[in-house]
């Protein structure tokens, strides 16, 4: 059974289906990113000798 790509490829859900899986890898990629850089600092901090948990955390911009 052969697939026709060129079908495949010009069916105009493609372009909505594929905006859509980036911006779900895209997400999940930043929330790993900054689990990531979170993980980093509180290393660093534990290594210079400080408590991380009664450190200041920056705080949320507000829309």
């Amino acid at each position: 059974m052969a697939v026709d790509w060129n079908a495949l490829i010009s069916h105009p859900g493609l372009p909505w289906a594929l905006i859509a899986i980036v911006a779900i890898l895209a997400g999940g990629i930043q929330a790993l990113a900054k689990m990531y850089f979170r993980h980093q600092e509180r290393i660093a901090m534990i290594e210079q000798g400080m408590d991380p948990d009664q450190a200041p955390r920056p705080r949320r911009r507000e829309a």
